[in-house]
């Protein structure tokens, strides 16, 4: 009788295995065993690391990861955070995807400088067209503010969409207007709605040099306003006032004015306390998204914004969402055994 119920253990395992839903559920709780804090890490001891080169596209570098030949692909987008694809984090997620079976292209973005580079967007969409003719269609995860440009670039080149399965987001933002909002005045306002948030005190020394950067060295008075402005409500109004120049440089990086293109299944994580994008962000990006296409939150505590924090409790309780986001991601390039 104990060895007719282990056979079934067994048979019941390699039966789930078989199954892309099975299969990617196990992986993906091996990529976060890689990149979360945790003692063990079964990948980087049951295998090599992966081959890592920097390949050129044709508006600036990217890291290509490689493993078994074949494998789909996944473009990992990285944040505003100083390393850029030379961040340790994304190297470790880039190699750990890998390791499960999918080749990684990473490309190089400006925002690593905290920049909003206008040709960010052209990198991104560089990426997917350089692995999708290397690998078929793939998966597109990004961090932070990387988001919201993957978002806007796949909205303004709609044809692309075509060589995604999804886009994986990270803490991003949906409007860069609530941002501004946010940071000057300590609350996002939704359709008439008020949502306290709590950026680091620093944000608001960054929001000068963001307007500035679009004003290109002129001096408006409006600018001022926005940035003692303390009342929600007023920001939009206020932004209403710039010349049509920087509105449109608003517009072009705020999936918000470009969601309705957007045809791609949408996965969001978010942090519960987002120093860097209120959660309202993703909840309004999955919710507009949903009038098209499949789309997905998942709110956890355990990270502030993007980097893992927390007690072994909150990971405990994050656990099985986590696992079905990492899942998520995998399961559209995983096939039946």
């Amino acid at each position: 009788m104990g060895g007719r119920k282990a056979w079934l253990f067994v048979g019941s395992l390699a039966a789930l295995a078989a199954t892309p839903r099975g299969r990617s559920a196990l992986k993906g709780a091996l990529v976060l065993s890689e990149v979360l804090p945790s003692p063990l890490h079964p990948l980087s001891w049951a295998s090599r690391r992966p081959r890592a080169s920097r390949i050129d596209l044709p508006h600036g570098p990217a890291d290509l990861y490689e493993g078994r030949s074949g494998a789909p692909g996944i473009v990992l987008v990285h944040g505003a955070n100083a390393g850029g694809i030379d961040d340790p984090r994304v190297r470790d997620l880039a190699q750990a995807f890998c390791r499960v079976g999918r080749t990684v292209l990473a490309p190089s973005l400006v925002l690593a400088e905290r920049r909003m580079d206008a040709d960010d967007g052209l990198r991104i969409l560089d990426a997917i067209d350089e692995l999708a003719d290397r690998t078929g269609p793939v998966v597109v995860v990004a961090f932070s503010y990387g988001g919201a440009l993957a978002l806007c670039a796949l909205a303004q080149r709609p044809s692309i969409q075509a060589r995604v399965r999804s886009l994986a987001t990270i803490g991003t933002y949906y409007d860069v207007v609530h941002l501004i909002e946010g940071v000057t005045t300590g609350s996002v306002c939704v359709n008439g709605s008020l949502y306290p948030w709590q950026p680091p005190a620093a944000a608001l020394g960054e929001v000068g040099p963001l307007l500035g950067d679009f004003l290109g060295g002129r001096r408006l008075e409006v600018v001022e306003e926005i940035l003692a402005n303390r009342d929600p409500r007023r920001t939009a109004p206020l932004i209403a006032q710039l010349p049509d120049d920087v509105r449109g440089m608003l517009d072009r990086i705020s999936p918000a004015r470009h969601v309705d293109a957007i045809r791609v299944p949408v996965l969001a994580l978010h942090s519960r306390l987002d120093p860097a994008a209120p959660a309202i962000e993703s909840a309004q990006l999955v919710a507009a998204v949903r009038r098209r296409a499949r789309s997905r939150l998942t709110l956890v505590g355990s990270l502030r914004h993007v980097t893992p924090v927390g007690t072994l409790l909150g990971w405990v309780r994050d656990a099985p969402g986590l696992v079905r986001f990492a899942a998520s991601i995998l399961r559209a390039q995983e096939r039946w055994a």
